[in-house]
């Protein structure tokens, strides 16, 4: 179980890897390839980039909403790099 409280930015990066991989990341290194089911809940802020509607998930130190795109963590890193794990199934809530 990984638990993360009042999550900042480099807690996602440090759980789930940043968008150039995901390896090395703490979930990378817990799942077994192939055999652990992975389930990821996430209760906080979501913001879009008010530009490119991108979504973010808002990390207790950003700045503003409005700055997502720089202080946020990105879904779709997120999503890629949980593909990139190789677990044996993947939730999400």
């Amino acid at each position: 179980v990984i638990r993360l409280d009042n999550a900042e930015q480099s807690d996602f990066i440090r759980t789930f890897g940043n968008q150039r991989s995901h390896k090395g990341s703490e979930v990378w290194r817990n799942v077994r390839e192939g055999i652990s089911k992975l389930y990821v809940y996430y209760s906080g802020h979501g913001v879009p980039d008010p530009d490119t509607e991108e979504s973010f998930l808002l990390p207790t130190d950003a700045r503003t909403a409005s700055s997502a795109s720089l202080d946020g963590y990105a879904l779709e890193t997120l999503y890629k790099n949980l593909i990139g794990v190789d677990a044996a199934s993947v939730v999400g809530r």
